[in-house]
């Protein structure tokens, strides 16, 4: 069960006579959330913003040098990435050292293709799809 600040009381009574063996019945709700934190200092604070990300962690490179694959379409030899109103024009087949966030972009930037194939029980044509990245690229360097 989540303990958090909204959990009934008689729960709260509950789970601290299970945990600490106290009885805290008839106790005002302020004073069982207090022994609570007293016991448990961390008890309240990990389960106030679930979607907050952990204070502890590997902190995320400002800067990542990268290369994007030239594909054989004669089109444009650069792709270009806006991160933050920021347009970023990244040449095909060079080195290039560009924020985080475009590099972020790259990775999530997927495709769907689909090819035509057959079934091999039914014999009929199908679709079968798969994911690829838009830009193929390598990241070389992480750079804090």
């Amino acid at each position: 069960m989540a303990i958090t600040k909204k959990t009934s009381t008689a729960q709260l009574v509950k789970y601290a006579a299970e945990t600490h063996g106290v009885d805290l019945k008839g106790q005002d709700r302020k004073d069982v959330i207090a022994f609570l934190e007293e016991q448990e200092p961390a008890l309240f604070e990990a389960t106030a913003n679930p979607t907050a990300a952990p204070k502890a962690g590997k902190k995320q490179p400002s800067k990542v040098t990268l290369r994007v694959f030239s594909d054989n379409d004669e089109g444009l030899n650069y792709i270009q990435v806006i991160f933050n109103s920021v347009p970023y024009q990244i040449k095909k087949d060079e080195e290039v050292t560009v924020p985080y966030g475009v590099y972020d972009i790259l990775r999530n930037a997927i495709q769907k293709r689909y090819k035509t194939v057959k079934d091999p029980v039914t014999q009929q044509n199908i679709l079968k799809e798969s994911k690829v990245q838009r830009w193929p690229f390598e990241p070389i360097a992480f750079i804090d």
